[in-house]
């Protein structure tokens, strides 16, 4: 989401909103609509179960309010700090994909911010300290703490271009 540049990407479910409906809201709120065909679709990953997800290292650490990222950076291991929000759609296919990516890798930690709402202090903090303009925004950072990279929006790729090679 570009605020700056008025534009915005929506993904949307086909079964519970039309495509109409879409292009008409986004005309009355002042927008100009541009439609762009989709992309190859990822292959299909299935969900992990409870038990499966229990085994990873991902801990919610707030949920809204503002927080010290420092004092849960994981020693030893990758740490991913992933805002999102319930609501939020991309947020969620982007957690499926964190989920993934933790499977193959034992050295990665997440650690998951909910900014609950954009009026909360985690939004507010992380806007005046990240110049966060969008959700799901994550930071990067290695096994000794040090800073690799932010990725806004969702995009594994680049995810996986930040994470140092696998020790194990």
């Amino acid at each position: 989401m570009r605020f700056d540049e008025r534009e915005f990407e929506v993904t949307y479910d086909p079964k519970a909103v039309s495509l109409d409906t879409i292009l008409n809201t986004v005309k009355a709120r002042g927008f100009t609509p541009s439609l762009t065909p989709p992309s190859t679709p990822p292959p299909e990953q299935s969900r992990l179960s409870d038990a499966e997800r229990a085994k990873l290292d991902i801990r919610t650490i707030t949920r809204g309010d503002a927080v010290d990222l420092e004092e849960h950076l994981v020693t030893g291991k990758v740490t991913i700090f992933d805002y999102y929000a319930d609501w939020c759609g991309p947020c969620l296919l982007l957690a499926r994909d964190l989920e993934q990516l933790m499977v193959a890798r034992s050295d990665v930690a997440v650690r998951k911010i909910d900014i609950v709402t954009w009026q909360s202090e985690a939004a507010r903090q992380a806007t005046r300290e990240f110049k966060l303009k969008g959700i799901p925004y994550v930071r990067v950072y290695g096994p000794r703490g040090q800073f690799l990279g932010a990725v806004p929006g969702n995009d594994i790729e680049k995810i996986r271009a930040l994470l140092p090679r696998a020790a194990d």
